[in-house]
């Protein structure tokens, strides 16, 4: 776990079913909590379903589960879709 300004960041570690790509969250469980889960296109016209596939994945594989149990409310998720230096994100 390393410190990234207000939020420590953790990356593969398992939670729910599964590992989500990056967590960040506050030292606080008032603070928020933020499910990054990444994914490498095919193509640009792509991207869109990729983000897609990662926001049902985070759904499906329950990552929040873990920060639920800590006592995190404010829990934010992205699905981040990557093609050659393009970048798309959704929530």
């Amino acid at each position: 776990m390393k410190g990234a300004g207000k939020y420590l960041v953790v990356s593969k570690r398992e939670s729910g079913n599964g590992r989500p790509d990056i967590l960040l969250k506050t030292p606080s469980v008032r603070g928020a909590a933020v499910i990054l889960e990444l994914k490498v296109s095919d193509s640009f016209q792509g991207m869109e379903q990729e983000c897609d596939k990662a926001l049902k994945q985070i759904e499906e594989m329950d990552y929040e589960a873990e920060l639920r149990a800590e006592g995190y409310d404010n829990i934010k998720k992205y699905g981040v879709s990557f093609y050659r230096k393009e970048c798309m994100v959704r929530k």
